[in-house]
């Protein structure tokens, strides 16, 4: 008698096995499931055709579009258990917390990548973000980056880290194609991205992967003031923090992702992933913000406020970028004497807020005398660091605007400042102080109005230790001819500007 066979799985109701049997076969296993009869291949795929996944269409996603967003809408292909067994794939495999999430549908093109390949070759490409209409498309290219990014062996990735750090990079690139050339040295400067294997079994780096796939710090040749994230200048300090790309050896138990001069090193710790700022001033403070809270030491409250600090500190910086918080402009505005025509200018992305920041910056207009302000944190020396900006406004400028006639004069001499700084101290009680100083430089309608400056500017800077804001008037003189000044002074407000701590530091 002939022993009984046991029973096919071809035999059981389709839903006992998608949603009683392959949930708990590890994703890879359903492959060699699915080969083993054109039944078994329904059951995976909710179809006989082998080509099914060739057949769609992928569509590119574009920088600030609904899809770039996760707002794809899929619920002609998304419909039964096959999508919903993908859907359950990318979810334990790649990190995409509740498979009916139609950011799951999201994936970028699989990398052709190998160790051996020149500089010019990086392992992940903004280009190549694309949505999918099946869940397993998306799965199936997931897997692919895996393993690339693995050496063949599936390991621990996250595609919505990824995600969102090709969204940040489309940003960045953007803001670098609308900035002139300027701009582009600084995406000429980026070097391709890598995958870095020695850290590639941590799971508190896997923000460090994704952001390190697309590009992977700054050329070492790139000039120093071409740093990604932008300097200041106060008095004879003048600094610009560059991005670098890490090395083998220093990945100990931090690794360095930014250097401004010799003053300041921004590094992440590999055992959390939270992101430092080391200087001389202050030893270590925490870069991003901690929604736990910081302890008494020094690091946040809960360790899991570190596994996407990198992430959460490259897509803050993208944002300012993409709203246009900053600006290129002068680095050094004492260096480039308004009659030389800049020569001696050194250019770089400026720190200081600009008026789109309008919580950070004030603007105010006078006399058709145009003042901007705002202030930044510079961690390094403890001190807040203010920016005024002045300018006379032109035609072109619209509101604020007067002509020679109807302010009085062509141009006028900047003679001095009253500062008002009101701080609020750990008491809680507000603290005033009143600033009076001469100042002398001039600007108007003369042939170096028309350079690249568009402003003349100072930098200055006052005390950290507790938050406030600063308001007052500049005294100006119309007219200048000769070296003699003439007509009467007049002032020229300057709204009040805050001094505050930034919760991300760069």
């Amino acid at each position: 008698m002939a022993a009984p066979q046991s029973p096919s799985f071809e035999g059981l109701p389709r839903y006992i096995v998608t949603s009683s049997i392959l949930p708990y076969v590890a994703s890879d296993d359903w492959l060699n499931f699915r080969a083993a009869s054109r039944g078994c291949y329904q059951m995976v795929h909710d179809t006989t055709n082998v080509w099914h996944s060739s057949d769609r269409t992928y569509s590119p996603i574009i920088p600030g579009s609904d899809d770039a967003a996760g707002s794809y809408s899929s619920a002609k292909n998304n419909s039964g258990e096959s999508e919903a067994l993908w859907r359950l794939a990318l979810e334990r495999d790649y990190q995409f917390e509740g498979g009916a999430c139609d950011e799951c549908l999201q994936s970028i093109h699989s990398p052709v990548f190998s160790l051996n390949d020149g500089d010019d070759t990086s392992f992940l490409s903004t280009r190549n973000m694309f949505k999918c209409s099946l869940a397993f498309i998306s799965w199936k290219h997931w897997r692919k980056i895996d393993l690339c990014f693995h050496q063949g062996v599936p390991g621990m990735l996250s595609g919505p880290f990824f995600l969102r750090a090709g969204r940040m990079w489309q940003k960045i690139e953007s803001w670098c194609d609308r900035s002139g050339e300027y701009g582009r040295d600084i995406k000429s400067s980026l070097s391709p991205g890598r995958p870095f294997f020695p850290l590639a079994s941590k799971s508190s780096l896997s923000a460090f992967h994704a952001v390190y796939a697309f590009y992977a710090g700054q050329h070492d040749d790139a000039r120093w003031s071409k740093g990604l994230f932008g300097g200041f200048q106060a008095y004879d300090i003048i600094s610009c923090t560059r991005w670098v790309k890490p090395e083998a050896e220093d990945l100990q138990n931090f690794v360095v992702i930014a250097q401004g001069g010799d003053m300041k090193t921004i590094v992440m710790q590999l055992s959390t992933g939270q992101v430092y700022s080391i200087s001389r001033q202050n030893p270590r403070l925490v870069a991003t913000p901690c929604p736990g809270g910081i302890n008494r030491v020094g690091h946040p409250v809960n360790i899991a406020d570190g596994k996407d600090s990198i992430l959460r500190w490259f897509e803050e910086f993208a944002r300012r970028l993409d709203l246009n918080y900053y600006e290129v402009g002068i680095l050094n505005p004492q260096k480039a004497d308004d009659r030389n025509d800049n020569a001696d200018a050194v250019y770089s992305l400026l720190k200081y807020p600009t008026v789109n920041d309008a919580a950070n910056c004030s603007r105010a207009v006078t006399r058709g005398v145009e003042v901007v302000a705002s202030s930044i944190f510079v961690e390094e020396i403890c001190m807040f660091v203010y920016s005024i900006r002045m300018r006379l406004l032109t035609p072109d400028d619209g509101d604020g605007y007067m002509s020679p006639e109807q302010r009085g004069f062509d141009t006028c001499q900047l003679v001095s400042r009253h500062w008002k700084i009101s701080k609020l101290e750990a008491n809680r009680q507000p603290v005033i102080d009143e600033v009076h100083g001469g100042y002398v430089s001039v600007f108007g309608n003369m042939q170096y109005q028309g350079t690249a400056r568009g402003a003349f500017s100072y930098q200055s800077c006052t005390g950290a230790e507790f938050p406030g804001s600063i308001e007052g008037y500049l005294q100006f003189r119309p007219d200048w001819e000769d070296d003699r000044p003439s007509g009467e002074i007049f002032n020229v407000r300057v709204d009040p500007f805050l001094l505050t701590y930034s919760q991300f530091l760069y």
